[in-house]
């Protein structure tokens, strides 16, 4: 009954869950959508924009649990032969071996990072390290469709703004921002829904443990490992209840863009 959804909040893993899902919705949305803005943007009409836009696009085609897979070997550490980025942190003079430093640091296991250790209720630097992999995946996909948006503002509305003496980057906040914005938003919600859904990855990688599980993985951990079904429905339906708004203000902000560009 309701004592599931009090569990939630109560139990400090538990709560973790939640708060690694909003980490990965907030900060994977916002960076996956600046990348994919700031790519289409200064990547329109340069040498080798085909080549360029491929390379970025390449990892969407990956199953998120291969993506998980290929990033074990850029975390790798001991027991196992160090990784990419051991090797890069190793390579750094004078770095702190609490920052990976001495070439062997455990990245997907370690929650602190710099000598700063979270609370047990707030997200750790693993999990972040984790939302990388989410932004690798979805940057091509959202390159693609900005890129697209952008190449489909007429040419008048730009000419005009040049003409009236606009800069290049008053054309692009003023003129470009603004008329795909449905397009934004469009974006921005399929990933936060991609966000709140993330579970591939963290089975892939850590499997939910050391601190980096997420309302997904949870509800799965809970329901089929546990057999914890009651807990698992309550997760269940906080992943749903937490869509609703996000539908809500995704509609409204839809509505005002269309009536905004229809003026």
């Amino acid at each position: 009954g309701f004592d599931n959804y009090q569990s939630i909040f109560s139990n400090t893993g538990t709560r973790l869950t939640v708060f690694n899902s909003v980490t990965w919705v907030v900060l994977g949305t916002l960076v996956t959508v600046v990348i994919g803005i700031a790519v289409a943007r200064f990547a329109d009409n340069v040498r080798g924009e085909k080549a360029f836009k491929t390379a970025i696009f390449l990892p969407g085609a990956i199953s998120l649990v291969g993506a998980g897979v290929t990033w074990l070997f850029v975390y790798a550490g001991p027991p196992f032969e160090n990784g990419l980025l051991n090797a890069i942190t190793g390579a750094i003079p004078g770095l702190p071996e609490s920052m990976g430093g001495n070439g062997d640091r455990l990245w997907t296991l370690e929650r602190g990072f710099g000598g700063l250790t979270p609370p047990d209720s707030a997200p750790g630097f693993n999990t972040f390290l984790l939302i990388v992999i989410f932004i690798w995946t979805q940057a091509g996909f959202a390159t693609v469709i900005f890129s697209a948006a952008i190449k489909g503002v007429p040419d008048e509305l730009l000419e005009a703004a040049r003409v009236d003496g606009a800069t290049e980057r008053q054309v692009f906040y003023k003129v470009m921002l603004p008329y795909i914005q449905t397009t934004i938003i469009t974006v921005a919600t399929t990933i936060t829904f991609a966000g709140l859904k993330a579970f591939d990855i963290v089975a892939a990688t850590t499997g939910g443990n050391f601190g980096t599980s997420t309302i997904a993985n949870e509800f799965y951990r809970t329901t089929f490992v546990q057999s914890r079904s009651g807990l698992g429905a309550a997760l269940a339906v906080l992943l749903f209840v937490l869509v609703i708004p996000i539908i809500i203000l995704n509609r409204k902000a839809q509505k005002r863009a269309e009536e905004m560009v229809g003026a």
